[in-house]
């Protein structure tokens, strides 16, 4: 008579408490969590993969503008005029490129 108290309390009573339901409703329930987990866990890493790519490119064309300020311009790279060059031309640089970005962002809102 205990063994099947007991038996009903592990698949009845034991599985609605941890799983909300059955034990294949429950596993299911917990594949899925699982699933999106692992999902959200990639789309991080994939952009903060993209956030490092980005700091890289950005570091190279620091480098590279800064470079050409100084192949054009002949002030010393740490001046007060190198500098303010070097910050204008990054503005207009950023203003560009977030222009075109908000450009390709409404296109592809509308396509969808």
């Amino acid at each position: 008579m205990i063994n099947k108290i007991i038996q009903f309390i592990k698949t009845n009573i034991t599985s609605k408490i941890y799983f909300g339901g059955d034990r294949t409703e429950g596993a299911n329930n917990i594949k899925d969590k699982t699933g999106k987990f692992a999902s959200e866990v990639w789309e991080k890493v994939a952009g903060y993969l993209l956030a490092a790519f980005g700091l890289v490119a950005g570091l190279a064309w620091n480098d590279a503008i800064r470079a050409l300020i100084a192949r054009y311009y002949t002030v010393e790279s740490d001046s007060l005029l190198a500098q303010l060059a070097y910050a204008i031309i990054i503005t207009i640089l950023v203003v560009i490129v977030s222009i075109i970005f908000v450009k390709l962002s409404k296109r592809n809102e509308k396509e969808k």
